[in-house]
């Protein structure tokens, strides 16, 4: 069975830290966007927008070709179709209860408005009406209910050219944002350009989060451990004088994995250590004085003995590296 220290050792370890990686890219994206929310709270908001405005027939053509726009028997003068959206662009619904003593909104539109053809929002398939009425150059919306996230459109046809003029409400905590279609040309370029510095800012916080959740939770290892031995003064490959400074260098082992070491010549232990900790890469450098043998001086003239290094590790498991004790 698998076990929780075992998936950061040997080939699964990239695998380990990709979906660690992963795991911090996400949590950074959602923590910008939590952040972006949290610096610019939009809880209740209402964007007006006036999309387009059409003349149907201008003054100027009328004397020209004598052709007239009437509507119910009444000539127009200077006809326009305008349409409008008003978008509920906040994080909760307006709902009938939130018009204060039950006062709509009102558009004031500069120009007399004829006819509302169209008052409604997308609800899926359905087109869903919205209360209203025109007086004047004044439109009035509601009192109604408007969902997160919907836009109502309105379709307007105006005697006169329309604006999108003042606007009164008494919806209390509701935020009234209001572009005309100058605006609204330039606000695309605005969103593109904040919207790739959210991104970049994502980007970073994803791969910070990333690299600290990689740093604090795996353990380190990256292949199979191994030890080497080095003295000083140097002897040749794997030899070690007797009493001289050897060190020990460990690669590959768990991140703050425990360890001791026995230097053991086949018979007895002639050195031993404990309470040793590796790094936060799992590797490990320690220095200390090798053994002395009466046995080898006494050996004859080639004055060494075979040895081997013996690390054990927190698991019981040991892992051994041989080298020659050099006599004095």
């Amino acid at each position: 069975m698998t076990t929780a220290v075992s998936l950061f050792e040997g080939s699964i370890f990239n695998a380990t830290s990709l979906a660690v990686a992963l795991f911090g890219f996400i949590a950074g994206t959602f923590g910008a966007r939590w952040a972006r929310r949290a610096l610019h709270p939009l809880n209740k908001a209402l964007t007006f927008k006036l999309r387009s405005v059409a003349s149907i027939l201008s003054s100027a053509s009328r004397g020209v070709t004598g052709i007239a726009v009437t509507r119910n028997g009444v000539e127009l003068e200077n006809p326009h179709l305008a349409t409008i959206e008003i978008e509920n662009s906040g994080s909760h619904a307006i709902t009938s209860g939130q018009y204060d003593q039950d006062r709509p909104i009102t558009i004031n539109l500069g120009a007399a408005v004829i006819e509302v053809f169209k008052a409604s929002y997308a609800r899926g398939t359905a087109s869903i009406p919205f209360k209203h009425s025109a007086n004047g150059n004044q439109i009035h919306l509601g009192p109604d209910v408007l969902p997160k996230k919907a836009v109502l459109t309105l379709q307007i046809l105006t005697s006169g050219k329309p604006v999108l003029g003042p606007i009164s409400e008494h919806l209390g905590d509701v935020k009234i944002i209001s572009l005309t279609e100058n605006q609204l040309a330039t606000a695309p370029r605005r969103n593109s350009k904040r919207s790739i510095w959210y991104t970049a800012l994502a980007i970073v916080l994803a791969a910070a989060l990333g690299i600290w959740i990689a740093s604090v939770f795996s353990t380190g290892t990256q292949g199979p451990p191994s030890i080497s031995i080095s003295s000083t003064p140097r002897g040749d490959k794997d030899e070690v004088p007797e009493g001289s400074a050897m060190k020990i260098t460990g690669i590959g082992f768990l991140r703050n994995e425990s360890l001791s070491f026995i230097v053991f010549d086949g018979e007895d232990a002639l050195l031993e250590g404990h309470g040793f900790i590796s790094d936060l890469r799992g590797t490990f450098s320690w220095g200390i004085t090798a053994p002395q043998s009466e046995e080898i001086n006494a050996a004859g003239p080639t004055k060494a003995r075979s040895m081997s290094l013996r690390i054990i590790r927190s698991d019981g498991s040991t892992i051994a590296a041989p080298f020659t004790l050099l006599g004095s």
